[in-house]
């Protein structure tokens, strides 16, 4: 699935992976010993929710980034170590959480206020 950030340094397009299956959506990427770096794991719900992630059984680093249902960024977890089981939440009702290879939001420059351009649907 494609999707765009969009920075005040410019617009950014990610392909990512969508988890649209429970278990997808239960495990994300738990196990995988890679992702590439312009790949990532979209957690797409259908209703805001207040979430709550942790990195058990996860082998590799991620950045976890919120959005809320307008597309805006209200939290970017940085460098998330595996197997970390401290909840991270944004506290507030959000659309989406995006995964990515640690290190990347700030490579790209996100920031909490940012935009993240969602698709219209899952599918």
């Amino acid at each position: 699935m494609d999707i765009a950030v969009v920075t005040p340094s410019g617009h950014i397009d990610l392909t990512v992976e969508l988890a649209d299956d429970p278990h997808e959506i239960s495990t994300g990427l738990m196990g995988r010993p890679d992702i590439g770096p312009h790949d990532g794991m979209l957690f797409l719900s259908d209703a805001p929710r207040v979430p709550q992630f942790w990195m058990k059984d996860t082998l590799i680093p991620l950045d976890m980034i919120f959005i809320e249902e307008d597309g805006t960024i209200s939290l970017v977890a940085p460098d998330r170590q595996p197997g970390d089981l401290r909840h991270v939440s944004p506290e507030r009702p959000v659309i989406a959480v995006l995964e990515l290879e640690a290190g990347k939001s700030a490579q790209m420059g996100l920031r909490e206020g940012d935009t993240v351009i969602l698709p219209a649907s899952k599918k």
